[in-house]
């Protein structure tokens, strides 16, 4: 059975990645395909060199919409297609991982500018490689629509479209100032902001014309620009997209059950959309299996994570969030209560649901950092979406980790004395098997490398 995820990485960690692939041994194939190549051209190529049955429909896709090009890594086990931030010009087959193209691609250190805006605000900075060596943010008076009707509406409107023309006119003027000393050592340029801004921008400052074929890329998701958007720009810009699809025997996934509904309801509970929610964030210690902490020292986990982290979320104006202490937590199926136990930083509640595997493995459910609602004690029935309880205020444990959600999965064996469940033996007890919740959760989310801010 074929599972896939989707994930991006920052420079240093995709360089990483590289380094880790490139010392494995299996048998393996790789891919390049260049910007230029045609999508009719790469679908065949992937087509004839993995295979009819070895192409998954968004890796064709992926591909095709890809404006760097794409580099292809596969084994018997696990393919890998990296969509990298700058562009691929070579086009070639290799046995092995051969990541030395890709690899040279991302240890250069590019010239870049990089010009945000939106109306009344505005950031230019020029870096090398990840380094910001030159900048300029600034703001500037344009009011907002007028909705009143009449002849005052039109005089407002020329008198708004004139505010427009000036700020404009002045951030033309500051990219001219810091980006015209480095244009013609400058490989790339890259625009965020509103679309519609960009274009009012680039009509009105003709100097930027001579960059058109050196324009990257656009960041259309940057809320309002300043310095510390600019910084985490560049770090969006450096980062890569990696689509990992990995074959695992059916008898280890076990026929996992996926919830289509928690995710919804996490929303719906905690008014998320309305708030234009978008997706959410995981640092990769946050993930299944990790060895890593992503609070405190950043320091090694005594032993590997059990289950998943949900803390931070992004919006579509690009900003990022934490949940607040007091986020409603829903059930992810119908079950019974089994047990309520503390943990370090609230209580935890274990569920166990009638769905059973082809072993006679029962399903189990853990909703850890909680305040869990007062009727929920050990034999209590829960619906699917039922309210468990929220976030538990992190400070008052002492550790310095914002309030988060953790979610662990579990195929455990009949009969199991539910006294042995607890994060003390869970994951090391033979009869239990525990699951990534990524699998079982379906949701729109992003892994991120940097360090949390």
């Amino acid at each position: 059975m074929l599972t896939s995820k989707r994930f991006r990485l920052g420079r240093s960690s995709a360089l990483g990645f590289l380094n880790k692939l490139a010392s494995v041994q299996d048998e393996a194939v790789t891919i390049y395909i260049s910007r230029e190549m045609p999508q009719v051209k790469s679908e065949s190529l992937l087509l004839r060199i993995l295979g009819q049955t070895s192409v998954p429909v968004d890796m064709v896709e992926a591909v095709a919409r890809s404006q760097t090009g794409a580099a292809v890594f596969k084994s018997a086990k696990q393919t890998y297609l990296v969509l990298p931030p700058f562009p691929i010009v070579e086009e070639y087959v290799a046995n092995g991982y051969d990541v030395e193209p890709l690899y040279s691609l991302l240890s250069r250190d590019y010239l870049m500018a990089l010009v945000l805006v939106r109306l009344g605000a505005y950031s230019i900075g020029i870096c090398r490689g990840t380094q910001l060596i030159d900048s300029k943010t600034g703001t500037g008076l344009v009011h907002a629509r007028h909705k009143k009707g009449g002849s005052s509406q039109a005089r407002f409107a020329r008198h708004r479209e004139k505010q427009i023309e000036q700020f404009l006119g002045r951030v033309c003027s500051h990219v001219r100032e810091h980006i015209e000393p480095h244009a013609r050592a400058l490989d790339y340029l890259v625009y965020g902001g509103a679309r519609s801004t960009i274009s009012l921008l680039r009509k009105q400052c003709p100097f930027l014309n001579q960059f058109d074929d050196r324009v990257l890329r656009m960041l259309l998701d940057i809320p309002e620009p300043r310095q510390a958007v600019m910084e985490k720009a560049i770090l969006t810009v450096w980062s890569s997209e990696v689509m990992e699809w990995r074959e695992q025997d059916s008898d280890k996934l076990d026929d996992v059950p996926v919830s289509r509904s928690f995710h919804e309801r996490l929303l719906y509970l905690n008014n998320l959309d309305s708030l234009g929610f978008k997706e959410w964030i995981f640092h990769p210690a946050m993930l299944f299996g990790s060895l890593q902490k992503w609070w405190g020292d950043l320091g090694q986990r005594q032993k590997s994570h059990e289950g998943l982290d949900m803390c931070l979320y992004r919006t579509k104006d690009g900003k990022t969030h934490y949940l607040p202490r007091g986020t409603k937590v829903p059930a992810i199926f119908a079950g019974r209560v089994m047990k309520v136990s503390d943990d370090f930083l609230g209580k935890s509640v274990f569920v166990s649901h009638s769905v059973y595997n082809p072993n006679g493995s029962q399903l189990y459910t853990v909703y850890g950092h909680i305040e869990p609602e007062r009727h929920i004690r050990p034999g209590y029935e829960l619906g699917e979406g039922d309210v468990l309880g929220v976030l538990a205020d992190t400070e008052k444990s002492g550790v310095a980790v914002p309030p988060h959600l953790h979610i662990s999965v579990a195929w455990a064996a009949k009969p199991l004395a539910i006294q042995k469940l607890g994060w003390e033996t869970l994951g090391n007890l033979s009869e239990v098997t525990l699951v990534d919740p990524l699998s079982v959760i379906q949701c729109p989310y992003s892994i991120e490398s940097e360090q949390l801010g």
